[in-house]
């Protein structure tokens, strides 16, 4: 007994002393370590979508159906024409988060947005060689004091998929999508 112990402490020590590459480092072989940012952090910005009025509304749901139906969300490919603006609500950078289960908006939590439930078929791609995924419902927050498109994303994965019985995105689908400026 007291020589297997002896033995497997042996062991141990000659793994320890000699080691591996790998061992307690989970950086990849030639990764560049990136600086923090220094200085006073900025406010994100997003880009440019919708004009601002004054008022408690500073845009409507007719006026985020227009730019959904002529700018297309990140990644999305399909007939824009389709797509409704199923609802609009002004809401704290902080119910967003909790909407959208922890993802920050880089937004102080009091910061008004506009929250934007959008209805499809609304099809996203992802890698190249992937095949585009169906949603029924998306989202897109807007910046409520300058009306600049912050984040979209999706809601609610479609039960029927490209591909399942000829179900295929339309209406100029193109494999590249627009980005946003």
């Amino acid at each position: 007994m007291t020589r297997n112990t002896i033995m497997l402490c042996l062991l141990a020590l000659c793994v320890g002393v000699t080691g591996c590459d790998s061992c307690g480092s989970r950086q990849p072989k030639g990764a560049v370590e990136m600086k923090m940012p220094t200085g006073t952090p900025q406010r994100p910005t997003g880009m440019k979508a919708l004009a601002v009025k004054p008022g408690p509304e500073p845009f409507s749901k007719d006026d985020v159906t227009q730019f959904i139906r002529t700018h297309r969300l990140a990644k999305s490919i399909g007939d824009l024409s389709q797509l409704q603006v199923e609802s609009l609500e002004f809401i704290t950078a902080r119910e967003v988060t909790t909407r959208l289960q922890n993802v920050h908006t880089g937004m102080p939590d009091d910061t008004r947005m506009a929250f934007a439930v959008i209805r499809g078929p609304i099809y996203f791609t992802g890698p190249s060689k992937s095949r585009p995924v169906a949603f029924d419902r998306a989202y897109a927050l807007f910046d409520a004091a300058t009306g600049n498109l912050l984040m979209s994303g999706t809601l609610e994965k479609a039960k029927q998929q490209p591909g399942d019985r000829g179900n295929q995105p339309s209406g100029g689908a193109k494999p590249t999508p627009e980005t946003p400026k």
